[in-house]
């Protein structure tokens, strides 16, 4: 007998669910719309109603529009071409605000005329900036230093002479922000000039004057009086005047000494006597001028032979040859020059100090009166000239005022200049520059409403809130939306799918549909499911049928599956394992026989005990085993040794196996006999059945190891105006699941079965 050892689920059919996943969630939403697309184009045709009583009644709103672009010009451009060109692009930001700044905005307002004023006519003065600021759209692309201007009115006119104005205002107040400065610099500067000019040539005028009264002239940059001039040379030239009076009476006075004394006149002589009366002197005297310059020459020679022989005496011995020779040539020098002198002296050329006396003493006495003579003259002119000059002195200190304040109006009229110059070349280097590239234009289309952005809106709403409140109601509802749906969450194939199946009156033979309709849709199901559990991965002999809840219809559906596969020809073994609430028992009409309990409670052989408990008369190549008498514990029953004993001897006798397990939810029962089969065949009935009990009894059944073969879905419906499949039935169950009277169990199947609703379960437990 085979187990299941298989995992629960194939790697590849749980790659295939989730790659489809998305693929069916949005087909599900498609059929969500199609199956309420009457309320969904209720909701659209509401939402453009709508829409279109906003259009009609709504304010229209006229836009005008304007661009500003933001330049760097001047010393700063060359920082911008080598990679500062950034500078100006991060600054935008702040230059948007500075547009939307009071300073602006009220500028701009005061410069609009009453009838441009529009909306802002109704507001106090001091809101009105405010409210411009709020209706003022202010943008700039990415990268670029332009600035986009917007604003809305409900008078296009207007709209575009309030843009106009804050286009000005703003371009006052940059120009003010960056150039004001250099500009009232410059006026206050180009004022003291001129001021300092006219007090220039006023001083400059005075002083010409006061130079002409006083006669002072310009030497070397200075300013003096011509009298002053005049009384400082004569100063000197008195000077000069004494200097010789003095020599002329130091020289008498030495004649008349010498002359007193008797001395020898001819050195007095020489000096009084002047270059004539030299040279008739030395003739006198009998020397030559050629004597003389030899003379000259010779004792300067002599002074030179006298310092080399010192010198050579010193390296030398007295007998060296050189120091002989200049011993010689000094000799004779020296013999030269007292031969000369001894001439110049002797008697026969000497004159008489009686001749030259009174020569000299004439002389002398002449050159002193001279000199007193033209000492008392220059005197004379000093003292005029100084008494001139005295009296000048205030002209002449007038003057020199006059130049200081020249001077100093000069200086400053030099620092005015270059400060001119200064502002001047730095208006070229301004920092920032604002131009305006588009002016606004009076747009008589209104931008808002536009009737084709209301209609899109519109539409779009409508969509949205149509398809929104579909996809929520079906988010709240808790049912399996499709068999796709049913896979992806369960993770489970779908191996067929059951339509509502008539009521049937009777019991066993007669409650089967398989038997009473062999050829009808309903029945075809069953036989498709038996072609699906034949052709399962492994191979399929046995396997036990549960749901997740009670009355999901897994009885009958185990009964007419038991019934196709018998009239394929396969021997075919049924057996009731629910112990608790037997439903297929009571459904062929068994009730009251032993059966599986008598067999799992019995001692004897199992082939004996079951062979005489068999119900064989139903159907040809089926065989029943009902589920007997009830025990107190039936899970103890299902996990004792005698149960495994009897699928070993079922196995070895059918070639079919199908057993009616419980419910997986209220008890444990289904997953028990699993372990032991070759898997569980999971009955849901999608219009009672939730996901998340679904997915727990799932969860349940794959953590005990065993195997889900397939999900049967029971009793489907495709009325295409129903949602999902057609159901929409109410329902009420409990997960109490236990014993119960066996006179109530038919009335309770029946109506488990007939799927025309959920009856409530009744339990009374009995000892």
């Amino acid at each position: 007998m085979s187990r299941n050892e298989q995992s629960p689920t194939a790697p590849s059919a749980v790659g295939a669910f989730s790659e489809l996943h998305a693929l069916q969630n949005l087909m599900h939403l498609l059929r969500l719309i199609e199956q309420h697309k009457g309320f969904v184009t209720a909701a659209v045709v509401v939402s453009c109603l709508l829409g279109g009583l906003y259009y009609a009644t709504a304010t229209r709103l006229y836009q005008s529009n304007a661009s500003v672009l933001v330049i760097q010009t001047g010393a700063d451009s060359l920082s911008m071409a080598t990679g500062g060109a950034g500078v100006i692009k991060d600054m935008i930001p702040t230059y948007r605000s500075l547009l939307r700044s009071d300073a602006v905005l009220e500028d701009a307002v005061k410069r609009l005329a009453p009838e441009q004023l529009a909306s802002l006519a109704a507001l106090p003065p001091e809101k009105r900036a405010g409210a411009l600021r709020q209706a003022l759209e202010v943008s700039s692309a990415t990268g670029t230093n332009l600035m986009d201007i917007a604003y809305r009115s409900t008078d296009p006119d207007a709209a575009a002479a309030v843009v106009e104005c804050v286009l000005q205002a703003y371009v006052s107040f940059m120009e003010l922000l960056h150039r004001s400065t250099g500009r009232d610099m410059l006026e206050v500067l180009t004022q003291q000039k001129d001021k300092l000019e006219g007090e220039l040539q006023t001083k400059e005028s005075e002083l010409l004057a006061l130079r002409s009264k006083a006669g002072v002239i310009r030497e070397d940059g200075k300013g003096t009086n011509a009298e002053v001039k005049r009384a400082m040379a004569l100063n000197e030239a008195l000077i000069q005047a004494r200097k010789e009076r003095l020599n002329a009476e130091t020289v008498l006075t030495a004649v008349e000494g010498a002359v007193q004394r008797g001395e020898n006149l001819h050195r007095q002589a020489v000096e009084l006597l002047d270059d004539v009366g030299s040279d008739m002197l030395r003739r006198e005297l009998g020397v030559s001028e050629a004597d003389s310059q030899r003379a000259q020459q010779l004792h300067q020679q002599l002074l030179e032979d006298k310092a080399e022989l010192q010198s050579l005496s010193e390296m030398c011995g007295p007998a060296h040859h050189r120091v002989r020779q200049i011993q010689m040539r000094i000799q004779g020098a020296e013999e030269y020059l007292g031969s000369l002198s001894s001439n110049a002296s002797s008697p026969g050329r000497q004159i008489a100090n009686e001749d030259l006396a009174p020569l000299l003493l004439t002389i002398a006495r002449q050159r002193c009166q001279q000199a007193v003579e033209q000492e008392a003259s220059v005197l004379r002119s000093y003292e005029e000239e100084k008494g001139r000059a005295i009296a000048l002195e205030q002209n002449v200190a007038a003057v020199e005022i006059a130049e200081h304040d020249v001077q100093r109006l000069r200086n400053f009229y030099d620092v005015v200049v270059e400060r001119i110059k200064n502002v001047d070349l730095s208006q070229d280097s301004e920092l920032v520059r604002t131009s305006i590239v588009s002016h606004p234009t009076a747009v008589r289309e209104p931008v808002s409403p536009r009737l084709r952005s209301v209609a899109l809106i519109s539409l779009f709403l409508g969509l949205v809130a149509g398809v929104g409140t579909v996809y929520v109601r079906d988010l709240l509802d808790d049912r399996f939306r499709s068999l796709e749906d049913m896979e992806s969450q369960l993770r489970v194939p779908v191996m067929a799918v059951v339509g509502k199946l008539e009521k049937l009156v009777g019991y066993g033979v007669e409650a089967l549909h398989t038997c009473v309709f062999s050829n009808s849709a309903q029945t075809e199901a069953f036989r498709t499911l038996r072609t699906a559990v034949t052709l399962s991965e492994g191979g399929v002999r046995s396997l036990v049928v549960s749901s997740v809840e009670p009355a999901d219809g897994k009885t009958t559906v185990v009964a007419n599956l038991a019934v196709a596969f018998a009239q394929s020809g396969k021997r075919t073994l049924l057996i009731d394992s629910d112990l608790r609430r037997p439903g297929l028992t009571p459904l062929v009409g068994l009730r009251g026989h032993d059966g599986l309990t008598t067999a799992l409670l019995n001692s004897a052989p199992m082939a004996e005990v079951v062979e005489a408990h068999l119900c064989r008369d139903l159907v040809d190549n089926l065989d029943v085993l009902p589920s007997g008498p009830r025990p107190a514990n039936p899970a103890e029953m299902l996990m004792s040794n005698r149960f495994p004993e009897l699928l070993g001897w079922a196995e070895s006798n059918y070639d079919v196996i199908l057993i009616d397990g419980p419910p997986v939810l209220p008890v444990a029962d289904s997953l028990i006999i699993g372990r032991l089969v070759d898997g569980v065949l999971f009955v849901v009935r999608p219009e009672k059945t939730r996901r998340r009990p679904a997915l727990r009894a799932v969860g349940s059944i794959e953590n005990f190891g065993v195997k889900v073969l397939g999900i049967v879905a029971n009793h489907v419906t495709f009325e295409k105006k129903q949602s999902y499949y057609g159901y929409g039935y109410g329902y009420g169950y409990s997960y109490h699941y236990g014993y119960g009277h066996e006179e109530e169990a038919p009335a309770e199947e029946e109506a488990m079965e007939a799927g025309a609703g959920v009856a409530p379960v009744r339990i009374r437990r009995v000892a």
